[in-house]
């Protein structure tokens, strides 16, 4: 997707991450049976929920932000047809936590006024995205924390 002007982009590179290596390899594996099955027609049916369940769970981690002087977008490198916009005047609250069974998902948290607290895990950033992402934050004087409440 290309940026819009007014806006910064803070993306990081999705496809290294290990959600999406993971996902491709169990993508190479499903066609390897496919092509070397008798029943092509049976076996791509019978794999059709978990081709699902695997874009899904790795897309829920791919997260990225366009950020201008007014508001913040949310994105999805999976999902190119999820957006959220929120103003910076509707935003109560924002910052970093983690997500995950084990908490070991990063994550940026937004809570608006008029929407309740959504956390979006970026499984794709890397150090120099969360200090960009921090750095445009703060210069916005919105409440920022590290910690959700």
């Amino acid at each position: 997707m290309e940026t819009p002007p007014g806006f910064v982009k803070i993306a990081g590179n999705p496809w290294p991450s290990l959600p999406a290596i993971l996902a491709i390899a169990f993508y190479a594996i499903l066609l390897i049976i496919i092509l070397f099955s008798e029943n092509i027609g049976e076996i791509s049916l019978l794999m059709l929920p978990s081709v699902a369940l695997i874009f899904y769970a790795t897309g829920t981690g791919m997260y990225y932000f366009l950020i201008s002087d007014k508001q913040i977008i949310v994105k999805n490198h999976a999902f190119f047809w999820f957006s959220r916009t929120y103003n910076f005047d509707e935003i109560k609250r924002l910052g970093f936590t983690k997500t995950g069974k084990w908490n070991n998902i990063k994550a940026f948290f937004i809570s608006a006024n008029k929407r309740r607290y959504r956390v979006y895990a970026t499984q794709c950033f890397r150090k120099a995205d969360w200090e960009q992402l921090r750095k445009i934050i703060t210069s916005k004087s919105i409440p920022f924390t590290d910690k959700p409440w």
